[in-house]
């Protein structure tokens, strides 16, 4: 009896390997990303580069069916356009067309796709095309009509899908409703990434999006829709311009502020746990997620919440820092330890992050104002990794960069030790190593250098 439970135990977990194959009519210089809806969010599983048959494959535990997207990397949109419903033990082939040109793939054809698929790649196209005349500015008039229209086919979508899989239906009914809400409240911002942008302010549109105003979000079906937690950001981004008169400074209305105003606590467990993975410091933890804690535990983000806490323990201000080994241009390691003694800031950078290349100017300039100090220096660390030491050599000559540069791999020494995410990112140590901060503000702003200051001052001998 043993052994067949052990058997089952096994034969079970191996039954929920899934696999997504991917074959491109050619090769194409950058890689596939495979995306699974989940709390709100399009949440990437990773990417695979193609092999010399032009394929790739995706290999992972799935607990449960669901909604997956494919992507081109670097295709960088709110929007998907390929998608497909997968089941626990699913081996699926898709077959991707594109050229050299494409920002996206051209399309992408699943063998044996289920009916669910189909009914998903229709609203898909449906939810993409509402939102793209959404975004067009001078198509305002034409948009509400079709908003209209939109409303309609999603009902008759639901409808024709009830004969479907039980558990796709409730899931895809809840997409829907969700994604129609979606668009009512990011066509306000026109489908912007922040909320600083322009909004819909004509005074005969208000009506239209007046409902926003007494939404609840007190239903966690908003979480079905990888655009859930858009959603909340949108309407309380509404909410927040309503009461505006000037620019909408959303990011500096407090996390706490925005909880408040959720209803569902499924939807404030991931709205919060979303919002964690942009929290980078220590301080910020305390004070904006220590309060959510139970929350998190309760709607089953405690893990997260703890992972979360023992990464930012090392991040905090004061904590020792990281005596990481790089080498310079000339191939010499310099390390942290190696600096002591004197104040040391750090801009995480690569040669193919346009953000970078545009935060370089401002950075050289800060540092050549402390030249004449022997108590700071200002290090580059490039994040393109050893294979591209030489075109990084080349690259950083050629830009006359003069503060120290050093080589880092893409998930090596500072980067996987403090989490770091996303570049351009700026760390600044004093003069005995230990952390003042891991996510400084960026050189073009009067943050950095008032930080500086600050730290010198109180580091004076």
């Amino acid at each position: 009896m043993l052994l067949i439970c052990l058997l089952t135990a096994v034969y079970t977990r191996a039954g929920s390997q899934t696999t997504v194959t991917c074959h491109l009519n050619k090769k194409i210089g950058s890689a596939v990303f495979l995306y699974r809806v989940a709390n709100g969010e399009a949440q990437s599983l990773g990417f695979k580069w193609l092999d010399d048959k032009n394929s790739c494959t995706f290999s992972f535990e799935a607990e449960k069916e669901g909604i997956y997207y494919l992507r081109k990397a670097g295709a960088h949109s709110s929007f998907f356009n390929y998608c497909m419903y997968l089941k626990p033990g699913d081996d699926k082939s898709v077959q991707v067309y594109v050229t050299d040109k494409s920002i996206d793939f051209d399309s992408c054809q699943i063998v044996n796709p289920k009916k669910e698929t189909g009914y998903l790649q229709e609203w898909t196209s449906l939810l993409n095309n509402i939102c793209k005349l959404g975004s067009a500015r001078t198509k305002r008039e034409d948009f509400f009509p079709a908003y209209e229209a939109f409303v309609r086919k999603g009902e008759a979508l639901k409808k024709a899908s009830a004969g479907a899989d039980a558990y796709f239906n409730r899931l895809f009914t809840a997409k829907i409703d969700a994604d129609i809400q979606f668009v009512k409240a990011g066509a306000f911002f026109f489908f912007t990434e922040r909320m600083n942008g322009d909004r819909d302010t004509d005074a005969k549109h208000q009506l239209f999006y007046s409902s926003l105003l007494t939404e609840k979000l007190n239903d966690a079906g908003l979480l079905a829709s990888e655009h859930g937690l858009q959603i909340v950001n949108y309407i309380l981004g509404y909410r927040q311009s309503a009461q505006s008169t000037g620019t909408l400074q959303w990011w500096a209305v407090p996390f706490a502020q925005k909880m408040n105003q959720i209803g569902s606590e499924k939807i404030k467990g991931a709205y919060a746990a979303s919002y964690l993975k942009t929290v980078t410091s220590y301080e910020k933890f305390k004070t904006d997620i220590e309060p959510y804690k139970e929350l998190l535990t309760k709607t089953g983000y405690d893990e997260v919440y703890e992972i979360k806490e023992d990464e930012l323990t090392v991040f905090a201000k004061g904590a020792a820092g990281y005596n990481f080994s790089l080498p310079d241009t000339r191939n010499k390691a310099v390390t942290l330890a190696g600096l002591r003694g004197k104040m040391v800031v750090i801009d995480m950078w690569a040669m193919w992050c346009a953000s970078c290349l545009e935060e370089k100017p401002f950075y050289e300039k800060l540092a050549e104002e402390y030249k004449d100090r022997k108590d700071i220096v200002f290090l580059g660390v490039s994040v393109d990794g050893a294979a591209k030491k030489e075109p990084w050599k080349v690259f950083v000559a050629h830009k006359g960069y003069k503060t120290m540069e050093l080589l880092s791999e893409p998930t090596g020494d500072l980067m996987s030790y403090y989490k770091i995410g996303g570049i351009p990112r700026y760390l600044v140590f004093d003069k005995e190593g230990t952390v003042i901060t891991v996510d400084a503000p960026r050189p073009s702003t009067p943050g950095l250098k008032k930080l500086i200051d600050q730290t010198l001052s109180n580091t004076a001998n």
